[in-house]
């Protein structure tokens, strides 16, 4: 029996989070237990493996067990989701073998501004943004229209997005990116706000990564004073007014020409960004039906509940084959890389024998 190391974050990494609640935990272990049980239906010898700190003795464990795969489900180390690229940097540096984005890719998504400039250099469309280090009035907004949505620039899962994002002029701009760089002690970001549908497309694979499935947030039940949005609470907190008037539809409600469109921009997101394995790009679709990227998640959240297997089992597979697909593209990686290193035997040339007549 094959032996995986399942990689994942432990309790006390989401509790230091902002705005934890009980719901996001219960996502991050569903989907630890229920890939655990999918590998184990695939005939491996499961190693859990939690984190909560980098730490020699979590490095030395990674290090002495290098030959073995790891399904990494790692989002954060200490809570900062900054530091979700380390654990992917040193199985690199080490050989090993790991599910999902690289460091690379990791980085580039997480950094929301940034990642602005590569769809910008692929054609790929997106909102205009500013980037707001210090809430003071000095021209942030010069180059964008408002409604603007105010983004903590280094964060996922929703965290810091609330009603309260939405904003319509520059005081209630200047005021939520007071609030983000504050409380979670990092840049915001002013990004133009697309009124319009939200739209997102799970991709996967490697040679070529190819689209999954549409999926559509249906915000008709949402009191009409919230903006359509996903807020945090929308993700996590199933009390809240936002999770229960955002429903998630999938395949998403769409013509065939604009999946065809969202179909084409997930694809080239994904790969212009170095994502690998499995991934999801959301997107806003304007009222003029154009798509605008927002956000390419690389590693996102495998649960039962989540979207990205929703839009798998729309397919016909069920959680194991999910969880099979990904361990696989992940080990046809490892084995085009090895065969990229392998050297070249040139043929032998046998030297000439003159004959005499």
């Amino acid at each position: 029996m094959k032996k995986v190391i399942l990689l994942y974050n432990d309790y006390l990494e989401i509790y230091s989070r902002l705005e934890a609640c009980p719901g996001e935990l219960e996502e991050v272990f569903s989907a630890v237990e229920a890939i655990q049980e999918s590998l184990e239906n695939l005939d491996f010898d499961v190693v859990p493996v939690s984190s909560t700190k980098l730490n020699m003795e979590l490095l030395a464990l990674l290090k002495k067990n290098r030959h073995l795969p790891v399904f990494n489900l790692c989002e954060s180390l200490e809570g900062d989701s900054e530091k979700e690229k380390i654990l992917p940097e040193f199985m690199e540096k080490h050989g090993i073998v790991y599910t999902g984005s690289g460091p690379g890719a990791i980085e580039t998504c997480l950094d929301k501004f940034a990642v602005k400039k590569v769809f910008q250099r692929h054609g790929i469309p997106t909102p205009g943004a500013s980037l707001i280090k210090s809430a003071v009035r000095n021209g942030h907004f010069r180059n964008i229209n408002f409604p603007l949505i105010i983004k903590p620039v280094h964060e996922d899962a929703s965290i810091g997005i609330a009603p309260a994002s939405v904003v319509q002029n520059e005081r209630d701009a200047l005021d939520r990116a007071r609030y983000l760089i504050r409380e979670l002690e990092q840049p915001a970001m002013a990004e133009e706000f697309i009124e319009g549908r939200e739209i997102s497309v799970a991709v996967w694979g490697n040679f070529p990564p190819t689209p999954v499935e549409s999926s559509e947030i249906d915000f008709s039940e949402l009191p009409p004073e919230l903006p359509k949005i996903v807020t945090y609470n929308s993700k996590w907190n199933k009390e809240s007014p936002e999770y229960c008037g955002t429903k998630p539809i999938c395949p998403a409600r769409i013509d065939e020409d604009l999946k065809a469109r969202v179909f084409d921009i997930a694809v080239r997101a994904f790969a212009a960004t170095g994502c690998r394995d499995y991934g999801r790009v959301d997107m806003r679709v304007s009222k003029a039906g154009q798509p605008y990227v927002v956000d390419v998640n690389p590693n996102p959240d495998l649960s039962p509940d989540a979207g990205f297997f929703r839009s798998v089992s729309s397919k016909g597979l069920d959680f194991t084959q999910m969880v099979g697909k990904i361990m696989g593209f992940a080990e046809e990686r490892a084995e085009r890389a090895v065969g990229a290193r392998a050297p070249v035997t040139k043929p032998a040339v046998k030297k000439a024998v003159a004959v005499r007549n």
